[in-house]
Parts: C-alpha cells; sequence; structure tokens
C-alpha cells in the first residue's frame, strides 16, 4: 500500500530521435497528490535530470507528503502510450 500517491503529467522530450533510453522529463507541468483521504492538484518543477522532484499547491507552497511509501505515476501529455520504469533522477532502467 501507499500512503501517498503521486501523478505527474510530463512533456517528454526525447534527445535521440525516438529511443526510450535517452529522453529528459520536462516538468512545469500540472499534477495531482492523492493522500490522507484527499486529492490536491498540484504543479512541480524539476530543473534537471540531476535535480529531485519538486511538488507545490496550486498557491505555491510545497506540498507535503505524509509519512510512508509514496506511488509516482508519470503520465505523457501527448504522444503514444508507453510504459518505462524511471528512476527518479528521469533515467529509463
Amino acid at each position: 500500500t501507499a500512503a501517498n500517491v503521486v501523478v505527474l503529467r510530463v512533456k517528454v522530450a526525447y534527445t535521440n530521435g525516438k529511443n526510450p533510453e535517452s529522453f529528459v522529463i520536462v516538468s512545469d507541468a500540472p499534477g495531482l497528490v492523492a493522500s490522507g483521504g484527499k486529492v490536491t492538484p498540484i504543479v512541480w518543477t524539476k530543473a534537471d535530470r540531476a535535480d529531485t522532484f519538486h511538488l507545490y499547491t496550486l498557491d505555491g507552497d510545497p506540498m507535503l507528503l505524509a509519512p510512508g511509501q509514496t506511488w509516482v505515476e508519470l503520465v505523457p501529455l501527448s504522444g503514444a502510450k508507453t510504459t518505462a520504469v524511471i528512476s527518479f533522477d528521469g533515467v529509463v532502467q
């Protein structure tokens, strides 16, 4: 079970054609956090590949997650629907 579910809408920018092993996650898109029985709309940022995900409420306050496990789902804004395992640094595993 997860204490938090984070859904991030992402724009995928391919750096080597359509090779899924060389894409970067482009931030500043909407998202949702389900935690504590509530769903909260959020915005998020990720400055670069080495940066972590930063989650904010629509008011600009940091989005606080409940202690425990967090499930993160990355949903492309457009393009083909494919599945990949992505580490938190944005690298496909």
